[in-house]
């Protein structure tokens, strides 16, 4: 089950691309009454609930799927990030499969963030009531017969093992060399956990221009902030990001990721990455080879990669090969295949 289908972010492309693979699997999503619709697949099978998609409201939104749905086929196999997708049940004997970015981040260290906008009393009552909501999360992914994880750091943060399965990354589409002499890029949703304002705040007085891709509720603060070498593009097209990519000389992401795409993208295209040495940049940035990965995410330490940035395209394109689609879609399919005993294409995406 895919828990949104709204926003395209990273496991909405990894759905992308397992829809592309078995076009006759079956895709559940709930479409909560505050999204936009028809959302990023038309074609699903929508779970119409009310309200929106409040991540602290998880519990809720997992027993609501359970009353609404039960999900046949040979394999179920639920897109475990916000934390709801496991509620859903299965019909007897399905197995279920859950592919997770790791513990919801709403669960963690970030849940501060998520909860900085409520009144104290309900701040308060939910840092409170976190061990109460893991708990609830454990309970939830321990319904899996199998849980993949897109990175070795999205595996760590789960309280069961994991296997490890690197998301797919369209590596051909966007191969590239680069622009040594051309822009940076930033690509993400503009919230303040991806910490796009140090980024912005470390070009004022350099000689680079950047483009940050991205839409999200931050977006006025970060105009107000930037200085006249910082243009938003907004939301674009893979096209125009392939274009973007390959006119760049760096792409520099600020935050952890659990795997992090676009800088996966940004290497295929030829193009170093520069992001803190932490998450799944670990798995992805070779550092000195193929980009920097900085200890601390500051203006001035963004600032010193970009001055120390190696430039080697042909080194980031093989960095990445690992990562094509054909090898996801064989991994998961053995996955899916020895879960189920049968034949992968029939799985219901959930």
């Amino acid at each position: 089950m895919l828990e949104q289908s709204c926003e395209f972010g990273g496991m909405e492309r990894i759905t992308a691309a397992l829809v592309a693979r078995w076009p006759a699997a079956t895709l559940v999503t709930p479409r909560f009454l505050a999204d936009p619709r028809p959302g990023l697949f038309p074609a699903a099978r929508f779970i119409d609930l009310p309200g929106s998609r409040e991540q602290f409201l998880a519990p809720l939104h997992a027993r609501r799927l359970q009353r609404a749905v039960v999900l046949d086929g040979e394999v179920v196999l639920a897109m475990h990030s916000g934390g709801w997708a496991l509620g859903a049940r299965a019909a007897p004997g399905v197995p279920i499969v859950a592919f997770t970015n790791g513990a919801p981040r709403w669960t963690g260290p970030l849940a501060r963030f998520y909860l900085r906008h409520r009144a104290w009393p309900v701040r308060t009552a939910l840092l409170t009531g976190l061990p109460l909501l893991r708990a609830h999360q454990r309970r939830l992914l321990g319904r899996a017969d199998l849980v993949l994880a897109a990175s070795r750091y999205a595996a760590a943060t789960l309280p069961e093992l994991a296997r490890v399965v690197h998301p797919p990354v369209d590596v051909a589409r966007f191969a590239g060399s680069g622009d040594p002499d051309g822009h940076l890029v930033a690509v993400g949703r503009l919230v303040a956990h991806k910490r796009f304002e140090l980024l912005v705040r470390a070009l004022r007085g350099r000689p680079e221009r950047l483009v940050l891709v991205g839409v999200g509720p931050e977006l006025q603060a970060l105009r107000r902030a930037a200085p006249p070498n910082v243009t938003f593009a907004g939301g674009v097209s893979d096209d125009e990001l392939v274009s973007l990519l390959h006119g760049a000389r760096a792409f520099v992401h600020p935050a952890a990721e659990e795997f992090g795409i676009a800088m996966a993208e940004a290497l295929a295209a030829g193009v170093p990455v520069i992001a803190p040495r932490a998450g799944a940049a670990l798995e992805i940035v070779q550092e000195g080879r193929t980009g920097r990965l900085v200890d601390e995410i500051t203006p001035a330490a963004i600032g010193r990669a970009l001055d120390t940035l190696p430039y080697d395209a042909e080194a980031c394109r093989n960095s990445v090969a690992r990562f094509a689609p054909e090898r996801f879609v064989d991994e998961l399919g053995a996955a899916l295949d020895a879960v189920g005993g049968r034949a992968a294409p029939a799985l219901a995406l959930t």
